[in-house]
């Protein structure tokens, strides 16, 4: 139900010399009184740096009933091709099989050409009671299907290093595809782990997150009339929808399809996504209310993939220069396997 201000938005643009590009369509009933800081963030996120490029926004009922999500998107006429997600929640609240028809039904929206972004989360390797101990995954961030967008900071100097609230890891309940191995193996085996290594705190199996990051260390977000400092995921995760706009409209203009699912593809470019990231480290905590004052050390950044930052950050002219001309994106799905 999250609402955002029009007026806020065109305020927004002006004030930072922005294109003024509207939200075209709205889908679905949005709450009346206070706007909402996520609403908000998404919008002026997305619509500042993909210039003119048609933006909508798709209100639901319920944030985590995904199927019906992607069953709205799959049957209204023209619906742009990128959808961005910030809304994520715990993999342990999912039972497998609702975990996985869920998953199933992304795939058929990859099917049918979308990119879907969703946010890895903002606890960093999420703790919940009894145990306070062990890592717990988000989702739909493991769903194979989607691609899930971690976060990174930039120092003074430009330096990209993990930003420590992100979340990443490995599924409980999806098995790790065989594109990732490689990667995941090489990191298994070269970084310094966090956890006892006789009793591990998370399954090193599973489909491991996030595959690519973005700016992730606060950014002022004009919301019920005061600009104030948001961060996240949240932030990252419109970030790479916008630029995989751009390159759509790109495509378009040379007579081709949408990119469509892109987590195999940020793991498999011949020349990565654009900055390998290899400072910092996330720190486990927990959503407010669970595990109070509890912050174990959780995954570091690392060179190739690493369960912060991904895959890495993106370049612009990287990903252009590599999918620009990309064949069609149901020969990128991944397997399951």
């Amino acid at each position: 139900h999250a609402a955002f201000s029009g007026s806020e938005l065109s305020s927004y643009q002006r004030k930072y010399n922005l294109v003024d590009n509207p939200i075209r369509r709205v889908i679905g009933t949005e709450e009346t009184g206070q706007d909402s800081t996520e609403a908000s963030l998404d919008v002026e996120t997305i619509t500042g740096l993909s210039g003119d490029v048609e933006s909508w926004d798709f209100v639901f009922d319920s944030a985590m009933d995904f199927v019906d999500v992607v069953e709205t998107l799959m049957t209204t006429d023209g619906a742009p091709k990128v959808v961005s997600c910030s809304w994520v929640s715990v993999e342990a609240l999912y039972q497998r099989d609702k975990a996985e028809a869920i998953s199933r039904s992304f795939m058929k929206l990859g099917l049918a050409g979308f990119s879907f972004f969703v946010g890895a989360g903002d606890w960093g390797p999420t703790l919940l009671p009894p145990s306070c101990a062990t890592f717990n995954p988000e989702f739909p961030s493991t769903s194979p299907y989607v691609t899930t967008v971690g976060g990174m900071k930039i120092d003074s100097t430009g330096e990209e290093s993990a930003w420590m609230h992100s979340s990443g890891g490995f599924s409980n309940l999806m098995k790790r595809p065989s594109y990732q191995d490689e990667k995941v193996e090489y990191y298994l085996q070269h970084a310094v782990l966090p956890g006892n290594p006789e009793n591990k705190v998370y399954n090193t199996t599973g489909r491991a997150y996030p595959d690519v990051s973005g700016f992730g260390a606060y950014q002022p977000v004009l919301v019920n009339g005061k600009y104030k400092p948001v961060g996240g995921t949240s932030s990252a995760t419109p970030q790479l929808a916008a630029i995989t706009a751009l390159i759509n409209i790109l495509r378009y203009q040379k007579g081709l399809g949408p990119l469509g699912p892109l987590s195999q593809t940020f793991w498999t470019l011949d020349n990565g996504v654009g900055n390998d990231i290899t400072q910092g480290k996330s720190f486990a905590g927990a959503p407010q209310g669970f595990c109070p004052n509890i912050f174990l050390d959780g995954f570091e950044a690392f060179e190739g993939w690493d369960p912060v930052t991904g895959n890495g950050s993106p370049r612009f002219k990287t990903l252009v220069d590599q999918l620009l001309d990309l064949p069609l994106s149901s020969a990128f799905l991944p397997k399951n396997e």
